[in-house]
């Protein structure tokens, strides 16, 4: 059971530069490399990151149910080149792109 108190909790936000950098809830922002979260959290067309320096981006796209019950990523550059994740695998988005 989640037990987490939203009135309690504080954030803290550092501001160096031209970089952001916000901690709450464990999730990391950074204005580079965007926010590191769950595929099963991103929207289906939103463009995502498996590490933070890739080159690759993909494209998220459909959850398959035909027994393989994972998420489709689709290369950006390369349509043909398609990958199945599962839902807990941790991704970049909300980065400059």
């Amino acid at each position: 059971m989640n037990t987490h108190n939203w009135d309690t909790e504080l954030y803290s936000f550092a501001t160096t530069g031209k970089h952001i950098n916000a901690h709450m809830d464990n999730d990391h922002i950074d204005q580079d490399y965007g926010k590191l979260v769950q595929l099963k959290d991103v929207k289906k067309g939103e463009y995502i990151r498996l590490t933070k320096p890739a080159k690759t981006t993909y494209i998220r796209g459909d959850f398959v149910r035909d027994g393989l019950n994972k998420y489709s990523v689709i290369n950006f550059d390369d349509m043909n080149k398609e990958r199945f994740l599962k839902g807990s695998t941790k991704v970049w988005v909300g980065f400059t792109f």
